[in-house]
């Protein structure tokens, strides 16, 4: 039990991860979608955004 929320399910936060599609964006943004965080995010090309996380 978490003593913070006594005993209530807690809403899953939100994060915003700049440079997703960094080497090290990339795994924060596969670690957050492994554990159901939503799939939207900022992009400049969101083409380039897209592929490079569905490789």
């Amino acid at each position: 039990m978490n003593p913070t929320n006594n005993g209530a399910k807690s809403a899953q936060s939100k994060i915003l991860v700049l440079g997703g599609t960094g080497g090290t964006g990339r795994l924060i943004v596969g670690q957050a979608l492994e554990r159901g965080q939503p799939e939207s995010g900022p992009a400049i090309a969101p083409s380039t955004a897209v592929s490079s996380l569905t490789k």
